[in-house]
């Protein structure tokens, strides 16, 4: 995933250089993710949006918090995807995945 979304300017979470991950998601960063997400569905590929409501936005905190102060958390809420990635995704499906995220991208 990371080399064709790279390559195709689709945003994703960085990993810093000297870490590693096991990917329990895989989470990009988008433009129109609700029409991605019906494009996902049309192309009956699963997605999720694991965090919908940033911190702030929770209902014990929601009164309390000074909503200035979590832009960015705010604007990932509305961005992020998270596509398939698990330990029996093959080559094949990652391919089709990526492919058909950058090819709705790419039009």
């Amino acid at each position: 995933y990371n080399d064709v979304f790279d390559a195709s300017g689709i945003g994703r979470i960085q990993l810093m250089k000297d870490r590693t991950s096991v990917y329990a998601q895989y989470t990009l960063i988008v433009d129109n993710r609700e029409d991605l997400m019906s494009h996902l569905s049309n192309n009956k590929i699963p997605y999720a949006i694991h965090y919908p409501k940033t911190l702030n936005m929770q209902e014990p905190y929601i009164d309390s918090a000074d909503k200035s102060e979590f832009l960015n958390a705010d604007q990932l809420a509305r961005k992020v995807i998270s596509i398939p990635m698990h330990p029996y995704l093959n080559e094949g499906d990652q391919n089709l995945i990526s492919n058909t995220i950058v090819d709705f991208y790419a039009s």
